[in-house]
């Protein structure tokens, strides 16, 4: 057998550099990148381009002076007569004049790191891919180096044509290394590339001022005694003012917001001060923020901190202009004592503390294996909570506008770190600013916190940090292309469970503002509803007054003279009129329209609800309604076929077959089913149905769960409830009590669908005091964790705990929920059972 090896070729170097990384910015970071293993605590990047990007109709001035005669001259031949601006030429010809100028055009890279001796060059630097940064990765200061590939000098590549590269060790030689990158285009294998080696006379400094003249340019922390100059000249590329930008908003947060590891980058840019640039070391205080969210996540359990720093809890009193009245409201007595800031977690004084809140992702994220839950790793995150105007909702604390606006300036997305140093793109303003999709969340739920629906965050209003580690992530790698991570199994965990604490953070800072919303509203009905019985009272007031008006100049009319008889039948009309008023029933319809109570409105509503349920039932039905639809096709053809061989009063004597008797019950079990069906699908949209009226509650909700009976055994659920012997009388419609029984029931069975055991559903109705109260519990699946230390999010539009594959609408019990509050009712999930699922609803019967 004969053994062949590989052979590189010299092409690899593009491949891996210059064709491989995607820009200069990313370029420049891995070069930074190194400086940051190597120690150092400052990074000058040096921008000395008179010539930034060529094309026709640019004017090059006085730059001009800088070129040599022989330069100079050619340049000049493709200028416009009489002026330094370029004419009008074609590609090639614009290459040869960046060719040209280009070669006047310098980027250094300058660090104080541990700088590298005569070794390291030929056996690290010179190897490539070598193994380095992973043997050896905790640098002398403890940091943990963040190259691994050991590719990160073939950005050079990226940036110019030739590098040429001063080293020195502390108190060793300086060491001088240069390559011609073109090199590599003409040779065969990338061993005939050689780059070249010297000891250098000068010490670092000089070298640098030999280079750099102008010393006022140059950053503070610019003495160097160690470390690594790399001059880039010329450069490849043309330079904008948005490459410009790009490179500063890439170095901006190349370290995490609340680091204590000094690293600080500065850009100089000597013909154009604009772009100068150094990287942000503002304190990151709690007067920045409103809400911190930190936490940690490993092997499967997510520990989650929330420092809620945005109401101040300490307000007793505050006014609202509502429906345009000046509103005095007692959070005491009317806010804070609510059931809901009861609750561990959820209390008063915690609203302006820390609390913590503890998930275990296995139950949550149940797409995932437990062996990728437990290999993802452990990682950390520090996410903030900003707004950038004021709230007009009184409690929340007022911040400073314009100090906020330009602090949030600096600042951009949620950022990944490496062992402290940046994973590009994420956070990005021109890459991955919103990599966790925080705008698509936002665009489908774009409501105030205020509101019933479920508030989401926007994008520029949560920053932040994601640390993780090459130790212990190893499954999060990244691109070849240093473009972000690789898009595997352990990444797409890791962005979800991103996700799942951004969900937990929205309905943590909307829970209070929800309750104060639903506070509001219902002080607007209670105004309105003033309002319409006043309104009503005086037009009762003022036809009263009418009427009696009326009847004396009509007793004045009869006891006047013998014309008073025309006069009368001139009047019959009018006096008809006033015999008959409006009687307040009239004139209370008449004033709700004024009002814009907006009856059909509210009918058609009704009616979408209950078509919404009745869709989700079919879909939960489907197979046993395609079954009873298999019987239809053949059951007139078998009744035919056998009543016409019965003998009239003689038992049936011929072949058992054809025994009609057998059959007709079996047509009589499908069409209890079929007929059960419909009638829940229908009776809860016939129009008498949807009068609010006083109604036998008990009778109707034992109504409602014997048409469901034969439809859940279908099922195998065995479904309780109570009798309609007792009688108890609510003002409420059938409808409501169709929809919220029903949306309980289709909830139950949709999730009995993969349970094994029994299956049960329990309704209970009582009377205590002046309530009515409604209990529903199944024996299913419990309530699923993500929703534990917030039961109540379930009644949300739009939440459900069910998976992708499941297909969740999230809609039935926001209709149970809706129905139960505008009967003036309450509702909450039963959180006190060992096992399954309930909820409970609690109507005052005088609401």
């Amino acid at each position: 057998m004969q053994e062949i090896g590989f052979k590189v070729g010299a092409k690899a170097a593009r491949l891996i550099g210059r064709e491989n990384i995607s820009d200069a910015a990313g370029a420049l970071t891995e070069l930074i990148k190194n400086a940051y293993d190597a120690d150092a605590d400052n990074v000058l990047v040096y921008f000395d381009i008179p010539f930034p990007n060529i094309d026709s109709g640019n004017i090059l001035d006085e730059r001009i002076d800088l070129l040599n005669e022989e330069d100079r001259r050619q340049i000049e031949s493709f200028f416009e007569e009489g002026s330094t601006k370029i004419r009008e030429l074609g590609s090639e010809e614009i290459d040869i004049i960046k060719n040209i100028l280009f070669k006047y055009n310098y980027i250094y890279v300058i660090d104080n790191g541990d700088g590298m001796d005569e070794n390291i060059l030929k056996t690290a630097w010179m190897n490539i891919g070598t193994k380095d940064k992973e043997v050896n990765i905790i640098s002398s200061r403890g940091r943990v180096k963040t190259g691994a590939k050991g590719i990160g000098r073939f950005a050079l590549d990226k940036l110019s044509k030739h590098t040429l590269v001063c080293t020195a060790m502390k108190d060793k030689d300086v060491y001088s290394w240069e390559l011609d990158w073109d090199l590599f285009e003409n040779a065969e294998l990338i061993d005939d590339v050689k780059a070249s080696l010297t000891i250098s006379e000068k010490n670092l400094r000089e070298c640098m001022l030999k280079w750099i003249k102008d010393k006022t340019n140059l950053g503070a922390d610019s003495n160097f005694e160690h470390g690594t100059i790399i001059k880039l000249n010329p450069i490849r590329e043309s330079w904008y003012n948005r490459d410009f930008k790009r490179v500063n908003t890439s170095l901006n947060s190349i370290n995490p917001l609340t680091t204590t590891d000094k690293f600080k980058v500065e850009v100089k840019n000597k013909w154009d001060s604009q772009f100068d640039f150094s990287t942000y070391d503002e304190k990151f205080d709690r007067n920045r923020y409103d809400y911190k969210i930190s936490g940690v996540y490993d092997n499967g359990k997510l520990h989650l901190l929330f420092d809620r720093n945005e109401l101040d809890t300490s307000i007793s009193l505050v006014n609202e202009i509502l429906e345009n009245e000046k509103c005095d409201i007692d959070l005491d007595k009317e806010f804070w004592n609510k059931e809901e800031f009861q609750k561990k977690g959820h209390t008063r004084q915690e609203f302006s503390d820390i609390v913590l809140f503890e998930y275990d992702i296995l139950e949550i994220l149940d797409d995932y294996s437990k062996s990728e839950i437990n290999s993802l790793g452990q990682f950390s995150f520090e996410l903030f909570f900003l707004k950038s105007t004021n709230s007009t909702i009184p409690f929340i604390k007022k911040i400073n506008a314009s100090k906020r606006n330009s602090f949030m300036k600096n600042i951009h997305g949620v950022k990944i770190y490496r062992d402290d140093f940046k994973v590009r793109p994420y956070g990005d303003e021109d890459g991955m600013i919103d990599w966790l999709s925080l705008g698509t969340r936002q665009q489908k739920s774009p409501g105030a916190p205020t509101n019933k629906a479920s508030w989401r965050v926007m994008p520029y209003q949560l920053v932040g940090d994601v640390a993780i580690s090459r130790e212990k992530n190893p499954y999060l790698n990244d691109q070849a292309n240093r473009e972000g991570l690789e898009s595997n199994r352990f990444y797409y965990l890791f962005h979800d469970i991103l996700t799942f604490v951004v969900e937990k953070f929205e309905e943590d800072r909307q829970y209070p503002l929800k309750l104060y919303g639903d506070l509001t509203r219902k002080i607007k009905k209670e105004i309105v509803e003033r309002h319409k019985q006043e309104a009503l009272a005086n037009i009762v007031e003022h036809l009263d007054a009418n009427k009696g008006k009326k009847e004396e100049e009509a007793n004045k009319e009869n006891n006047g003279d013998e014309d008073g008889t025309k006069n009368n039948v001139e009047n019959d009309e009018e006096n008809e009129n006033a015999e008959n008023p409006l009687t307040n029933e009239e004139v209370e319809e008449a004033i709700s329209l004024v009002f814009k109570q907006d009856i059909d409105q509210k009918e058609i509503n009704n009616i979408l609800m209950s078509l919404s349920s009745s869709g989700v039932m079919v879909g939960t039905f489907a197979h046993e309604i395609q079954r009873v639809a298999t019987n239809l096709e053949t059951r007139n053809m078998h009744l035919r076929h056998s009543i016409n061989r019965l003998f009239e009063e003689n038992p049936y004597s011929g072949k058992s077959s054809l025994n009609p008797l057998p059959q007709i019950e079996k047509y009589e079990t499908t069409d209890r089913l079929l007929s059960s069906w419909i009638n829940v699908i229908t009776n809860p949209v016939m129009k008498e149905n949807m009068e609010k009226k006083n109604n036998n509650f008990s009778s109707i909700l034992n109504r409602i769960c014997q048409e469901w009976l034969p439809l859940l055994e279908e099922k195998k659920i065995n479904l309780s409830f109570p009798t309609s012997e007792d009688a108890i009388n609510f003002t409420i419609s059938e409808l409501d009590i169709y929809l919220i029984v029903n949306n309980f029931i289709l909830n139950s069975a949709s999730f009995f669908d993969n349970w094994i055991g029994k299956r049960e559903i329990k309704i209970t109705l009582e009377e205590q005091d002046d309530n009515v109260i409604l209990k529903m519990i199944n024996n299913g699946p419990p309530l699923s964790s993500r929703y534990r230390n917030n039961p109540d999010q379930i009644f949300v539009a739009g939440v459900t705990s069910k998976t992708d594959k499941e297909k969740g609408t999230g809609l039935g019990l926001w209709i149970l929920s809706e129905v139960v509050e505008r009967n003036a009712g309450k509702r909450k999930v039963l959180d006190e059972l060992i096992e399954g699922f309930g909820i409970q609803c609690i109507f005052e019967k005088n609401g």
